[in-house]
């Protein structure tokens, strides 16, 4: 009997004990795929909160062009690739202070007060509030500025939120798969012992051990495949239904994910490893 044909009829001896153990297996792999997702998303969406908090240069009145000029300088060389600067005249913040507070009360204010600014957006990898305050901090320090101002306070604490909520997702996550994994050993382990006696015939014909093992090990690697692969295809129909999240996933995501696969096959094959150990102990119990 080829180890194809010994996979079949051990499969059949304990057809129960390894739907349980693909079910363990499928509760790890799920949980895999969905703490990345959750990581992914939070970061998407800590980003996106992070840029709503612009730095917002404010020029001294009555400087020149020049000068002007020379602080937008040195603002695009200390803030990262890909920042964002736009000029607001001193027109446009009348206009634009009209627009969110009324006529009137610009008129209570007599002359235009309000200065020119630079708006400054970084881009989504660098928006952290600490880079932003380097940037904010050397601004201060420029001739023909006036003040930097950054909301940094609510930048901050939401920064720390993400980063709790993404420890906890991580840490949950792999709680329960390693949980997972440990119900998937005792189901697959329960199989073992109970084909102690099988075991004992075949020592007693002079077969090797790794004979009556190779079913198990095979037979758990490709559950443990399986398991993945329905974990990544659940994964990718709800990436299907909430296609409208505009969620744009990096390339260390996707490798994650693809590369649960040949994990997920390999922790399987390892766990029927652990499972069918010491089975000569269990022989002599027998």
């Amino acid at each position: 009997m080829n180890r194809v044909s010994e996979s079949y009829f051990t499969w059949r001896r304990h057809k129960i004990r390894f739907v349980l153990f693909w079910l363990a297996m499928l509760v790890s792999c799920t949980s895999v795929v969905a703490s990345i997702y959750l990581s992914q998303l939070s970061s998407v969406a800590k980003n996106n909160l992070l840029r709503q908090f612009e730095l917002e240069v404010y020029l001294e009145q009555g400087i020149g062009g020049a000068t002007r000029d020379s602080v937008l300088a040195v603002l695009k060389r200390s803030a990262p690739a890909g920042t964002a600067f736009q000029y607001v005249s001193s027109l446009d913040a009348q206009e634009k202070f009209a627009q969110e507070f009324g006529s009137e009360l610009l008129d209570l204010l007599g002359d235009n007060p309000l200065p020119a600014s630079f708006i400054v957006t970084f881009p989504a990898p660098f928006a952290q509030p600490f880079r932003i305050r380097e940037v904010q901090k050397l601004a201060n320090q420029l001739d023909g500025v006036d003040e930097a101002v950054f909301e940094g306070e609510i930048a901050s604490r939401i920064e720390r939120l993400f980063f709790d909520a993404h420890k906890y997702v991580i840490t949950g996550g792999s709680i329960i798969a390693l949980l997972g994994i440990l119900f998937a050993f005792i189901a697959l382990r329960s199989a073992v012992v109970d084909s102690a006696g099988i075991a004992i015939v075949m020592d007693l014909l002079g077969a090797r051990l790794s004979y009556f093992r190779s079913p198990y090990l095979l037979l758990s690697a490709l559950l443990g495949l399986l398991a993945g692969a329905v974990s990544l295809l659940a994964w990718l129909t709800m990436d299907r239904i909430f296609a409208r999240l505009e969620t744009t996933f990096t390339v260390e995501f996707l490798i994650l994910l693809y590369g649960l696969l040949p994990v997920a096959m390999i922790v399987g094959w390892l766990v029927g490893i652990a499972s069918t150990r010491a089975i000569k102990h269990v022989m002599r119990k027998r």
